[in-house]
């Protein structure tokens, strides 16, 4: 996914462009859960690198569960000799997420805009919840289909006797 700045700020929920050292933050926090969700898009001091964070951290953090969760970060870097941005790099809960499924870089900047429009809005973000919707595999195949190599089978006779008692 090759982008302009202004696209890549849209898909991170960012409403401007960033400029260098310059940041735009998120957080809420759950004062029933003793928990702080935060998000953050980053860029960095030279302009070329942008970062994107989700993190949790607990007041006391349960048993299973460290005390501050990374959810995601998204790197993305400026290329040169175009002036666009690409997804370098997704890291979900400590593992890479890059070509673990199809279009892995723009269901990474999904799942990471979904989380940010609920806590712009006032809402704890049900991370889990949209994880397994944003970030689900596919099944083996290309981008235009399942990857069966049937054809459908389709019978004329069926087609031509509709008002016969013919059906689909």
């Amino acid at each position: 996914m090759i982008l302009k700045l202004e696209e890549l700020m849209v898909k991170l929920g960012v409403r401007y462009n960033l400029s260098p050292y310059q940041t735009c933050p998120w957080s809420i926090y759950d004062e029933d859960k003793g928990v702080t969700c935060s998000a953050e898009v980053r860029m960095n001091p030279t302009g070329n690198l942008v970062e994107a964070e989700l993190q949790v951290f607990y007041d006391e953090p349960p048993s299973d569960k460290p005390a501050l969760d990374q959810v995601i970060l998204i790197k993305a870097s400026l290329h040169e000799n175009n002036g666009k941005w690409q997804i370098d790099d997704s890291i979900i809960r400590g593992k890479s997420f890059i070509n673990q499924t199809y279009a892995w870089d723009e269901k990474s900047c999904n799942f990471f805009r979904v989380c940010v429009q609920d806590i712009a809005i006032g809402e704890f973000p049900d991370i889990e919840s949209y994880m397994k919707k944003e970030l689900k595999k596919e099944k083996e195949g290309d981008r235009y289909g399942d990857g069966s190599s049937k054809s459908p089978i389709i019978r004329p006779e069926q087609l031509m006797d509709l008002g016969k008692g013919g059906s689909f």
